[in-house]
């Protein structure tokens, strides 16, 4: 897209200044080329605006920037093709979220997973398990298990005014009425308002060798979909993490219902017979894609690209800022990995050592230095190649932060308040303007493409 900017500026221009127009009215389209190539706007440089507004404006033309359920569709756009199916033991099913919207249909199922004391414990055991979950994907990402995608979800959000309070109840084992339960209460009461619920979600999607959607739940790619789950949530076991397995239709809706519409889904906490007499996929009613945000019936979202990682050497709680960080409203963090068959691995860790030796070696000839940015990337193109060596397997990567609030002015202040929290992380974020509801879909659990980002290493 640069080249192509600038060598159009350059065609136009020398094809004014042979048409004998003015020098400085032929270098015009030079000068709009360059500027198309490398201005930057808002941290980004103009040809990387020009997908997003065009297609946001295109939309905005043919009327799709809203969009309302009706009795033949129900589904908003970024969630079309995709459905859900109870597979494995019928007292427990596992619910398999089939997508077969565009291309091969893939099959994702979600697992709960929880971390226990991981942020109170000291740094080595915390580098100990960091080691352990890298071992953990390793596994996940073997050729053979058939593993397209693996993402994990964490999401913070406010947690119901009386939880504490219920958990403190059935856990008590001192009287009511002493001196230390009446202390208890003052401080849950006191606390109330700041409480907080964190949940972690791993989804597994597997494109299974012989499958097909049309049969529901006589499918014969579930029982291969519901063996590599079991698999990858025995090693997620392994890593010192804690997983009861595969959530069902019910449970999978509950979480994706504290993303998409957090207000309804605390409204219903507790009331588990209403919940289950609703769709298991719960969709909005309505939604409207403005620039900067994503409406789901009554709540505004505005998702981010983690664009930047820490360039200097980190501790495995570096991320600790942004994920404990206090939100008004609710935040997600989502990580989508997608493991590289071991060919393509090779052959990019390869050709990432040649590039980086070929540039050291060229900027020796024409006498530049040698920065320490550059000399950064030879050392990590090296250590990747190392890791495939070793056994690891090479992933490409995409992360996602996505916050939720009532309204808009309450999602200004969350996202500044977000923004903040990933600084104080030496992350960088870049809102996704002009595909937010791409973007929003991506950052739920489902696996779902990530268009609008490009992926990482």
């Amino acid at each position: 897209m640069q080249l192509a900017g600038l060598v159009a500026g350059g065609v136009t221009g020398l094809v004014l200044m042979m048409g004998k127009t003015n020098l400085l009215v032929a270098m015009c389209p030079l000068v709009a080329g360059a500027l198309y190539a490398w201005a930057p706007v808002a941290g980004r440089p103009i040809h990387e605006w020009a997908g997003p507004v065009i297609s946001h404006w295109s939309r905005r033309a043919q009327g799709h920037s809203t969009w309302a359920a009706s009795g033949d569709d129900a589904t908003p756009p970024p969630f079309a093709g995709l459905s859900v199916v109870a597979a494995g033991n019928p007292e427990h099913p596992t619910a398999v979220i089939v997508s077969s919207g565009r291309g091969r249909p893939t099959y994702t199922a979600v697992l709960a997973v929880n971390g226990g004391d991981f942020a109170m414990i000291d740094a080595g055991d915390q580098e100990r398990r960091l080691a352990a979950w890298g071992e953990a994907l390793a596994g996940a990402g073997a050729p053979g298990l058939g593993v397209t995608r693996v993402q994990w979800v964490e999401r913070s959000g406010p947690e119901r005014s009386d939880a504490a309070s219920a958990w403190a109840a059935r856990h008590r084992r001192v009287p009511a009425a002493s001196p230390a339960a009446k202390s208890y209460w003052e401080l849950l009461r006191q606390t109330r308002p700041a409480t907080r619920r964190h949940d972690t979600y791993v989804a597994i999607q597997v494109a299974p060798r012989q499958c097909d959607p049309a049969k529901g739940d006589g499918d014969p790619g579930l029982a291969e979909v519901v063996a590599a789950v079991e698999l990858v949530a025995g090693r997620i076991n392994s890593a010192e993490l804690r997983t009861s397995g595969a959530l069902g239709p019910s449970e999978v809706g509950e979480v994706l219902h504290g993303l998409i519409d957090p207000d309804y889904a605390r409204a219903m906490a507790g009331r588990r017979h209403l919940r289950a007499a609703g769709p298991p996929l719960p969709w909005p009613a309505a939604t409207e894609t403005p620039w900067g945000a994503y409406r789901t019936n009554g709540t505004w979202h505005a998702t981010y690209w983690l664009s930047e990682l820490p360039r200097r050497s980190v501790g495995a709680a570096w991320m600790s800022p942004l994920l404990l960080s206090r939100v008004d409203g609710v935040r997600s963090l989502s990580v989508l990995m997608e493991p590289l068959s071991p060919s393509a691995a090779a052959r990019r860790a390869e050709r990432d050592v040649l590039e980086n030796d070929a540039d050291a070696v060229q900027r020796e000839r024409f006498g530049f230095a040698r920065t320490a940015r550059r000399e950064r990337e030879r050392g990590q193109a090296a250590a990747r190649e190392e890791e495939l060596v070793s056994g690891y397997a090479l992933m490409r990567f995409v992360g996602l932060v996505s916050v939720a609030a009532p309204d808009q002015e309450a999602l200004v202040v969350a996202c500044r308040e977000v923004e903040q929290a990933a600084g104080q992380a030496c992350v960088e974020l870049t809102r996704l303007y002009g595909r937010q509801d791409v973007a929003f879909a991506a950052s739920l659990p489902l696996c779902a493409g990530v268009a609008p980002v490009p992926w990482g290493m």
